[in-house]
């Protein structure tokens, strides 16, 4: 392990504004929009998840590039800049009750707002041209919610969104809604009930279907409740259970088939679509997992485990099987899964993007990009040894005429510098062409969303 890679998880406490970055190549011409970016900077010593939010800006706009950043000024920060306590987190138990609203995870739009999510249910609201904090943003319904992912989908068609919530009791439930566009009314569209509530941090869509993926990583619910035990320890690696796929209708609402497979672990499942009756769901998928090791102070100085490591999987739900078929995609690992979303999401594709970890410099931190052909099984990859890529975002070109004709966008850590900077690649050839150098280092991030639009303070966008 590179010792440059204690930057990812070292606090960063400069807050910069529409700062001009140094180009280093070129950044398209065609390519103007913003990229942001949500993630820890500043950790708690619990749990990597607890680190609290900061919010990522890059506006690029013909060729040049400016970066501002700002924390999410939130019940957990405030706490955390007042007395170095946290409120009830990831792995912080909160006798109180109090939230800390820390949404660190991801960014999407709802409701014309830009918001920052995490898994509680609540989301936080951010202006995107100062990145200032407006506070959370209250859904229009009342449907239950405990816990929920971070990590919705968007269906074009139906011009909604998706996601499921979870609430927990003697008789829990995944409450499957959709929600339509300008709205934060959250539509019902399905109950499915168990005693054995899964941890998932994402689940699959297709056109016709929402698939949620119980990997045996198993909530108990007396526990969470009891409020004694933070949500990290009130999980239990169960492998015996094996993986369930729970698929239900759309249309229906109803829990329509059940599918089992081996034990397994994914944070990220990659796509998801229908063939022929039947169902294909692609997932980053590990052979376990403990979420209670994840300490950022301990991160850096891991042990690389090959046998540990996620791979590309791909499971078929065959209409009169119970039982997944599964083959590996691709020799390389993947996280952080990237598509052309608009192209691809839901339907059949051939391209993913991902961070990996290169197999002639393995480390427990991944250290390189990774572009897989999943009709062929092929990739590209894209090194620099003691640097950090982070979640590939692609970015079609104005008048796209293949999956992957765009840009890669990365937040990469120069581990040996101590800085970080934002990576263009060719989406096609997965070559360099450019990076715009940020004055300090960025933390390990999460997720990030790119937009066509401009920001600027100016307008009052």
């Amino acid at each position: 392990m590179s010792k440059g890679s204690k930057w990812l998880f070292t606090d960063l406490k400069q807050e910069l504004e529409r700062e001009p970055l140094h180009i280093q190549g070129i950044f398209p011409e065609w390519l103007s929009g913003t990229l942001f970016r949500n993630g820890p900077a500043k950790f708690m010593e619990s749990h990597l998840f607890d680190g609290l939010a900061m919010i990522h800006k890059f506006a690029i706009d013909h060729g040049c590039v400016t970066y501002s950043n700002r924390f999410l000024r939130t019940p957990a920060y405030d706490r955390a800049m007042t007395n170095g306590q946290t409120l009830s987190g990831f792995a912080s138990p909160s006798s109180s009750g109090a939230k800390g609203y820390n949404a660190n995870v991801s960014v999407t739009r709802i409701d014309h707002h830009f918001a920052a999510l995490t898994e509680s249910p609540d989301i936080v609201a951010f202006d995107p041209c100062s990145l200032g904090t407006i506070g959370v943003l209250p859904y229009e319904d009342d449907l239950p919610a405990h816990y929920t992912t971070a990590h919705p989908h968007y269906d074009f068609r139906r011009k909604s969104l998706f996601n499921f919530t979870v609430q927990f009791g003697r008789t829990c439930s995944y409450h499957v809604y959709g929600m339509p566009d300008g709205t934060r009314r959250r539509k019902l569209i399905g109950t499915v009930e168990t005693t054995a509530p899964a941890y998932m941090h994402s689940f699959a869509m297709t056109e016709n279907y929402i698939v949620l993926v119980e990997f045996p990583l198993i909530f108990n619910p007396l526990e969470l409740m009891q409020g004694e035990k933070s949500i990290a320890d009130s999980m239990h690696w169960m492998p015996e259970r094996g993986t369930r796929f729970l698929v239900v209708g759309k249309n229906s609402g109803k829990l329509e088939r059940v599918f089992e497979s081996d034990s397994c672990f994914s944070f990220h499942l990659i796509n998801a679509y229908e063939k022929q009756g039947d169902i294909f769901i692609d997932a980053c998928a590990m052979k376990k997992i403990s979420m209670g090791s994840i300490n950022p102070g301990h991160l850096s100085e891991l042990a690389y485990n090959p046998s540990n490591q996620p791979a590309m999987l791909r499971f078929r739900l065959s209409p009169g099987k119970t039982v997944a078929a599964v083959e590996r995609l691709s020799e390389e690992t993947m996280e952080f899964p990237g598509i052309h979303y608009r192209w691809s999401n839901a339907a059949e594709y051939r391209y993913a993007y991902g961070t990996s970890t290169n197999r002639n410099r393995p480390e427990s931190i991944e250290n390189q990009l990774v572009k897989v052909d999943t009709h062929f099984g092929t990739a590209k990859t894209w090194f620099q040894e003691g640097h950090y890529p982070g979640e590939p975002v692609f970015v079609a070109t104005p008048q796209a005429s293949s999956e992957d004709d765009g840009v890669i966008l990365s937040v990469v850590l120069d581990g040996d510098g101590g800085s970080s900077y934002l990576l263009a690649l060719d989406a096609v050839t997965f070559e360099e062409l450019g990076r715009a150098v940020v004055p300090h280092h960025i933390p390990y991030g999460f997720h990030g969303l790119y937009t066509n639009e401009l920001f600027n303070e100016e307008e009052g966008v």
